[in-house]
């Protein structure tokens, strides 16, 4: 079994979430990440965060996912565990590819 963190959007201390994922709306939001769920092989749990950027913690997980437009806000240890979708392909629904980004940093390119 293999854990999937995705920051899905980042906050400071509990404040409200920003960053380029929330500029989706709610719904297309929802629906991107039960699309990106089914996606995946079923050995793979997904779980999608809003990640507070004056943490120093690190989420615990296999692979940590974010978007490249928001890698800017976070730290260099996080993009050195994970790595970046393009959000271009997270808005315009291009799941291929992202998919294959993922099953390829978890060595499993080949499912």
């Amino acid at each position: 079994m293999k854990k999937i963190c995705w920051i899905f959007s980042i906050n400071v201390r509990g404040m409200a979430p920003f960053g380029y994922s929330t500029t989706m709306n709610l719904r297309q939001a929802k629906s991107f990440q039960e699309k990106i769920k089914t996606l995946l092989p079923a050995e793979i749990v997904t779980q999608f965060i809003s990640y507070d950027i004056s943490s120093n913690d690190i989420p615990a997980a296999d692979l940590l996912v974010f978007n490249d437009m928001d890698s800017n806000y976070l730290s260099e240890e996080i993009k050195k565990q994970g790595i970046a979708v393009s959000f271009k392909d997270m808005v315009s629904g291009n799941t291929t590819v992202i998919r294959k980004t993922i099953l390829n940093a978890l060595n499993l390119g080949g499912i």
